[in-house]
């Protein structure tokens, strides 16, 4: 009786179960597939009707695309890049020619160098032999006569002697060896170096036909008044690029030409013609809109009062143990008669198996259901909140996809392209600064050039005039050589007969003597 009272406490919750049970049966499953379905649809409806005005864009890219193929060509052309690799391949293919003939005179020119100093430095060290051999050899007074001067003294006149051959033998070819490296280094010094230092050999094959192949102008195919091999070098030292060096913005606008508006003017236009539908869809039907208002309403099935539930299950449903009645009734049971004794004793054990039941089964269903009950009673007050808020975003989303879909889908469409644009703009806009400030910096080829007149200059034409000016001046010096040598030859060197000369007064000179703190000079005779 007990719990018979206890369930007619619980309210009645059959309303809310019917409208759930109703809900269920309108397949809410199906519906929002459907719309899901419909939604994943849009992109594929956007493409197919899209198709002309995507063709027409990409058309339009393509323009812009050959548009810049077709500035690429016009620079190449312009600056013939071909034809300068060709000619620096041409002279690094003669130079790699002439390599070892350069190599093979070289070490001639270096054996030449080597014999002519050895010719010079044999003729200074019989000069030298010869004074000192000489000095040393007339004794120490000086005096003695020729016919008996000792052996150093002859020998160092035989070093004059000798010194004085080898000038008379190799003078023509020292000074006919210098007039010629006369004429080669002090004209490559007057025609080459030192207008090239100047810069009026520049200026000169600007002006002259006689190497048409350095003409800037047809070398390049330019028509720019301006350019010359002068304003290129100039240009080349302060390593600027081709654009300015060549003066390539008297041909080409860049500015005109990657000016990116008039190509988005017609991606606009196109972008305009865009009419997208992509159809109406109820994401819920009338009667599952009927039934969630229902459920949702304020004072509606939902409003159920689980307080007095819970308070049926807090208390003690089961306040006595069966067990104990069923031990008294086998107590009892044992002093009854046999009849009395299997029923009392039957009943005991329902009674235990009843306890059993109680414990293991409805104890646990119980406190399932309370924590059942507090559940829901925690959240059914925020279900018609949910609902409501549902059913709003769900009229939200019935009137974007009816009214605003076509807009945004066009509007993301010029946003993209748009983007797109302003990335191929920046991108023109780095090709257009790489282009005037960055590509192509001829600075190596003036520090090419310049490497170059230091090698022939510096190098080579300065060397070979400091080569023949000492020769020339050694061969000017071998004159007064020659004569010292001759004079000084004639004091040192021993005779076969001694010149004597007697003058009026019977005085004895010997022509040949002279005293040691004396240069010996010409005399004449009395």
């Amino acid at each position: 009786m007990f719990l018979h009272y206890f369930f007619l406490q619980i309210p009645d919750v059959s309303d809310p179960l019917n409208l759930i049970s109703d809900l269920t049966s309108l397949d809410l499953n199906s519906t929002v597939i459907k719309a899901r379905n419909f939604i994943e649809e849009i992109p594929q409806k956007v493409s197919n009707q899209t198709k002309k005005e995507v063709s027409e864009i990409q058309d339009l890219l393509y323009d812009v695309k050959n548009e810049i193929n077709a500035i690429s060509d016009k620079f190449h052309k312009m600056i013939s890049l071909k034809d300068i690799s060709a000619f620096m391949e041409n002279i690094v293919k003669n130079a790699n020619y002439y390599k070892p003939l350069v190599v093979t005179y070289d070490s001639y020119r270096w054996g030449v160098g080597v014999c002519l100093c050895c010719l010079l430095l044999a003729i200074i060290a019989f000069n030298v032999l010869g004074l000192l051999l000489g000095s040393l050899g007339l004794g120490p007074n000086g005096m003695q006569w020729p016919t008996k001067r000792g052996c150093l003294s002859n020998a160092g006149g035989n070093f004059f002697m000798a010194s004085v051959g080898f000038s008379f033998i190799f003078s023509w070819l020292l000074m006919l060896l210098a007039l010629l490296l006369f004429l080669v280094g002090g004209n490559s010094y007057t025609l080459v170096c030192r207008p090239w230092a100047n810069g009026v050999i520049l200026q000169y094959l600007d002006t002259s036909e006689l190497f048409p192949e350095l003409n800037v102008k047809k070398l390049m195919n330019l028509n720019v008044s301006d350019v010359n091999l002068t304003s290129i070098y100039k240009s080349c030292e302060e390593n600027a690029p081709l654009w300015s060096t060549f003066h390539l913005d008297e041909i080409v606008s860049l500015n005109d030409t990657f000016n990116i508006s008039k190509y988005t003017q017609n991606i606009d236009s196109t972008l305009n013609k865009i009419k997208i539908n992509v159809g109406t869809i109820e994401l819920l039907e009338d009667e599952q809109k009927r039934s969630l208002l229902k459920l949702s309403a304020k004072d509606g099935p939902l409003n159920v009062d689980f307080n007095s539930t819970l308070v049926q299950l807090n208390q003690n449903l089961t306040k006595q143990d069966l067990t104990i009645l069923a031990n008294k009734l086998e107590e009892v049971a044992k002093i009854a008669t046999n009849d009395t004794r299997r029923n009392l004793t039957h009943q005991a054990n329902q009674l235990k198996e009843i306890q059993k039941w109680i414990n293991l089964k409805f104890l646990p269903e119980i406190h399932a259901l309370k924590r059942s009950v507090q559940s829901l009673q925690k959240s059914t007050p925020q279900i018609p909140s949910l609902i409501n808020l549902t059913l709003s975003e769900i009229n939200e989303t019935n009137s974007f996809i009816k009214h605003q879909t076509e807009e945004v889908i066009k509007k993301e469409t010029k946003t993209f392209i748009l983007n797109t644009m302003n990335y191929f703009s920046s991108y023109l806009t780095w090709v257009e600064r790489s282009i005037i400030g960055e590509f192509g910096r001829c600075g190596p080829v003036a520090w090419a050039l310049d490497s170059m007149n230091t090698v022939v200059c510096n190098y080579l034409v300065d060397s070979l005039n400091a080569f023949w000016f000492c020769l020339a001046w050694c061969t000017i010096f071998l004159l007064p050589s020659i004569i010292l040598a001759v004079r000084l030859a004639k004091f040192y060197r021993r005779m076969n007969v001694d010149d004597v000369y007697q003058d009026e007064i019977m005085e004895n000179f010997e022509l040949s003597r002279q005293s040691m703190f004396k240069m010996p000079r010409a005399e004449m005779k009395k």
